[in-house]
C-alpha cells in the first residue's frame, strides 16, 4: 500500500480546495452583479477581465522558473492568500462597480502571488508517494472546490425567493465565500518551509525566439488569444435566457468539464500530437461559440460552457508539450513563462474588444461571439499551415 501525501500537500490541498470554492462560488454572478445590479457598462466587464489577466500574470512571469536554493516560498503563499481574503472580504459590502473591478483585480494578483511558490512547496517537500502524485492530490481538491463552490451558490440562491437583481440574493453567497477564503489562511502557518536547490538562471527572450518553430507557435498563441475573451462574457449570456438559479449550476459545467479533461489533454496530447490536441481543443471552442451566438437555449448554453472546459482544459495542458518539442529541455521552464506572459498580454485588448462589440446596438451580444469565433478560425489556419508538430 502506498503512503498518502505529507504534511505540506495536504494543508495547500486544503487551503487550495477552501479558495477555490469561495472563487466558484463568486465568479457565476460577479459579473451580473456589475451589470445588472451596480449598472455597470459591459466593456467594464471587459476591462476588468484584461486587467485581471495581466494581473494574475505578473507575479508568474516576474518570479523566473527557477527558485533559488535561498528563496522563501511559505511567505509569499501566505500574503497572496491573504489578500485573496481580504478583497473577497470587502466585496461583500461594495456599493459601485468601480470597488468591485479594483477589488476583483487585486484578488487575482493574489491568485498570481500563490501559484509558483505554492507549486514548490508541494513540488519540492520530501513526498512519501513522490512529486507527481502531491500535485495531483492538491490539483484534485481545487477541482473539487471549484466545483463544490458554484453549486453552494446555487443552493443559496434557490433559497432566496427574490429575483436576481436584489443585492440581498448576491450579499448572502459572497459573505459565504468570504469565510471560506478567511478560513484557508490560518492552515498555511502550519505549512513547512523548503529550500529549493539552485537552478539555472532564465534563458534572455532572444535566445528562446531563436529556436526552430518558436516565433510561428508564438504568433499561434497571440491569434488564439486573441479571441479568447473571459467566461464572464458566457455568464452575462447566459443570464438573458437561464433562470438566475441555474447561472451558477451552467459555471459548474464549465468547472467540471475543465476538470475531468486536463489529464486526458495531455495524454492525448502524447498519443495524437500537440496540433491534433489542440485543433481538437479549437473545435471545442468554436462550438461553445457558436451554441451562445446563435442558438441560446438552455440545453445548449449547458453544452456551450461544457466545451468551453474542455477548450480551456486543452490550452492549459497542450502549450506545453509544443515547447517541450521546439525548445531544449533546459530551457523548456523560460519557454512556458514566456507563453503565459503573451497570452496574458494578449487578453488586454481580447477583453476590451469583447466589451466594445456587445455595446454596439446593431449587433449586440453576438459580435463579441462571432468575432472570437473569427480568431479562433484564424489560429486554425496559423497552425495548420505555420505550426509543426
Amino acid at each position: 500500500m502506498k503512503p498518502g501525501p505529507n504534511r505540506n500537500t495536504k494543508i495547500l490541498g486544503i487551503a487550495g480546495f477552501l479558495a477555490d470554492a469561495s472563487t466558484g462560488m463568486l465568479a457565476p454572478l460577479l459579473p451580473l452583479f456589475l451589470v445588472k445590479v451596480l449598472l455597470a457598462p459591459v466593456l467594464v466587464v471587459g476591462l476588468m477581465e484584461s486587467l485581471d489577466g495581466f494581473a494574475a500574470g505578473i507575479p508568474v512571469f516576474l518570479s523566473g522558473p527557477h527558485p533559488g536554493r535561498d528563496a522563501k516560498k511559505k511567505g509569499p503563499v501566505v500574503a497572496g492568500y491573504s489578500l485573496s481574503a481580504i478583497v473577497k472580504c470587502l466585496l461583500a459590502s461594495v456599493s459601485s462597480w468601480p470597488q468591485v473591478a479594483a477589488l476583483w483585480v487585486l484578488a487575482r494578483l493574489g491568485n498570481g502571488i500563490v501559484e509558483r511558490p505554492r507549486d514548490d512547496l508541494v513540488t519540492l517537500s520530501p513526498q512519501e508517494s513522490g512529486a507527481g502524485r502531491a500535485s495531483g492530490f492538491r490539483e484534485m481538491l481545487g477541482n473539487m472546490g471549484a466545483a463544490v463552490g458554484p453549486l453552494v451558490a446555487a443552493l443559496m440562491l434557490a433559497s432566496v425567493s427574490a429575483g436576481m437583481y436584489s443585492v440581498e440574493a448576491y450579499r448572502n453567497v459572497f459573505v459565504l465565500a468570504a469565510a471560506a477564503a478567511v478560513l484557508a489562511v490560518p492552515l498555511l502557518f502550519f505549512v513547512q518551509e523548503t529550500p529549493a536547490p539552485q537552478g539555472r538562471p532564465r534563458t534572455p527572450l532572444k535566445d528562446l525566439a531563436s529556436a526552430p518553430g518558436m516565433l510561428p507557435f508564438l504568433a499561434f498563441t497571440a491569434v488564439l488569444a486573441l479571441g479568447q475573451f473571459s467566461v464572464m462574457f458566457f455568464m452575462l449570456r447566459a443570464a438573458d435566457f437561464l433562470p438566475f438559479v441555474l447561472i451558477p449550476v451552467a459555471y459548474l459545467a464549465y468547472s467540471v468539464f475543465h476538470g475531468i479533461f486536463s489529464l486526458p489533454a495531455e495524454i492525448l496530447a502524447n498519443r495524437l500530437g500537440p496540433r491534433a490536441t489542440m485543433l481538437l481543443g479549437m473545435l471545442s471552442l468554436l462550438l461553445a461559440l457558436a451554441g451562445a451566438a446563435f442558438h441560446p437555449s438552455l440545453m445548449v448554453l449547458f453544452l456551450a460552457f461544457a466545451f468551453l472546459g474542455i477548450f480551456m482544459a486543452v490550452v492549459k495542458a497542450v502549450p506545453q508539450a509544443f515547447l517541450s518539442k521546439i525548445v531544449r529541455k533546459e530551457d523548456c521552464a523560460s519557454a512556458i513563462e514566456a507563453h503565459r506572459a503573451l497570452a496574458g498580454m494578449v487578453g488586454l485588448p481580447a477583453n476590451i474588444l469583447a466589451g466594445l462589440l456587445w455595446t454596439i446596438p446593431l449587433f449586440g451580444a453576438p459580435a463579441s461571439f462571432l468575432f472570437s469565433m473569427a480568431a479562433t478560425l484564424a489560429a486554425v489556419m496559423l497552425l495548420l499551415l505555420v505550426v509543426k508538430d
